[in-house]
């Protein structure tokens, strides 16, 4: 029986060939794939003929695939070349994609006349300021991108924002907004090789991408590590983890996310293409994404982006679309169990929400979802200040009040837990006055 697969499937690139209107490499080969594929059953299969002909099931598929998906099979004449197909339409769709050929693609002529026009739309939207490629990544690529500051009283938060691979950042937006109105800064920065930021994309370019952008908000915004939220939308979610796992303390929003390169490519064609082996995907995927390339310590390990979920220090928040099409259930549960591990399930139910939709679906559509992640955005807060109260009880951080009565009630548990572990705290304490307990009205400081 094995022998009798192996044979069908050696005739694979014939049909393929033939049923595309290729011609073959010669005219015998030529002759002998029309020859088999006129036969109206192989020689061996018709041993035993409770076994579908395997040529007739072929041809079937691909005559099908021809009709109902053309753009598809266009990528496919050169014999099931997978890997082009997976770089074209799953990972990188828009490379090379300038501004104005977005806006030719998409129609959008009569709202933006030129990608000036566009981008200054947005950020306007955003009272928002053009960054002017000051964002350079370690490799020497400029990247497009923008600032937004909060719209309302800062809750202490800075958000970026990694986009989607057929989005450019100016299409996260929407994004942008739902945190500036939840006092978030915002920054966001378009994929290299995609609308005006230079290079080519690729897996170690978007994690150069991802830490030059976090590395923006640490040294020249001044965002302290436990205070920055990376957000992800599908193959944004795979560079935010980078960053993440690059800079410890910093927490993940995993939004519409794959576990690894192969993952999502097998999840992709098996949809669109489901007689193709699954060792020819997975072998496509490894690769086009090999691991072990670097960039002084940017390693690439195939986009595993539950490797470096499992690694990271700060915390994770995971959404997933009901309908999404690329990206299966099992993706989010899988990216939980790697960062809360047994004995921290109860946390994983609460850090992830479904949506109703399909792949890339808004998360502001649903109420339940925004109250969750505002949750969640609330707990990081907490968490900031406590953290800062304890770097302040050991020396290496300037004393200063929380932000809120909120941030207080949560801080005091954490700066008593380690004042007996601290001297100076407990001479605070022992030559504390009337203040103690509180805070003074003063000096602005804590006293415990």
């Amino acid at each position: 029986y094995q022998r009798r697969v192996r044979g069908s499937l050696s005739l694979l690139p014939w049909c393929v060939e033939v049923t595309m209107g290729n011609e073959p490499s010669s005219p015998k080969s030529q002759g002998r794939a029309q020859e088999r594929i006129n036969s109206p059953r192989d020689a061996r299969s018709s041993l035993h003929p409770a076994i579908p002909n395997t040529m007739d099931k072929v041809r079937q598929t691909t005559s099908e695939m021809i009709q109902q998906a053309p753009a598809f099979l266009d990528d496919m004449k050169s014999a099931l070349d997978i890997r082009s197909q997976l770089q074209k339409r799953t990972f990188y769709p828009l490379t090379g994609r300038t501004l104005p050929m977005l806006i030719d693609e998409r129609n959008w002529k009569a709202e933006y006349p030129t990608p000036e026009d566009w981008k200054r739309a947005i950020l306007e939207y955003l009272y928002a300021t053009d960054l002017n490629h000051s964002i350079v990544t370690s490799d020497g690529r400029a990247l497009d991108g923008f600032w937004a500051p909060a719209a309302m009283a800062r809750r202490g938060l800075t958000v970026v924002l990694f986009h989607a691979n057929a989005m450019v950042g100016l299409d996260m937006f929407n994004y942008a907004e739902w945190y500036r109105q939840n006092g978030c800064d915002v920054l966001c920065a378009t994929l290299g090789g995609y609308g005006d930021s230079t290079g080519v994309p690729g897996e170690l370019s978007s994690y150069l991408d991802a830490v030059a952008c976090v590395e923006h908000c640490l040294k020249v915004r001044k965002v302290p590590p436990h205070r920055l939220v990376l957000h992800g939308l599908s193959l944004g979610g795979a560079m935010a983890a980078a960053g993440a796992l690059y800079h410890p303390g910093v927490h993940l929003v995993l939004d519409q996310t794959f576990t690894s390169a192969t993952a999502v490519s097998l999840s992709v064609i098996a949809r669109q293409a489901n007689w193709v082996p699954n060792f020819v995907v997975a072998q496509a995927a490894s690769t086009m994404f090999p691991p072990g390339q670097h960039h002084a310590m940017i390693v690439t390990d195939g986009y595993d982006t539950v490797g470096k979920v499992a690694k990271i220090q700060g915390q994770l928040f995971v959404i997933s679309a009901s309908d999404d099409d690329m990206m299966p259930p099992e993706f989010a549960k899988q990216l939980l169990a790697a960062r809360y591990r047994p004995g921290l399930e109860s946390r994983a139910e609460t850090r992830h929400v479904v949506l109703d939709g399909p792949h890339c679906t808004m998360f502001e559509q649903d109420p339940s979802a925004v109250a969750a992640l505002g949750t969640y955005l609330d707990d990081l807060l907490g968490a900031a200040a406590n953290r800062e109260f304890e770097l302040e009880a050991a020396g290496s951080l300037e004393a200063t009040a929380p932000e809120s009565p909120g941030e207080r009630a949560r801080a005091v548990p954490s700066l008593r837990a380690v004042s007996n572990q601290v001297e100076h705290l407990v001479n605070v304490q022992a030559n504390a006055s009337s203040n103690a307990g509180g805070l003074d009205s003063q000096s602005g400081k804590w006293n415990i």
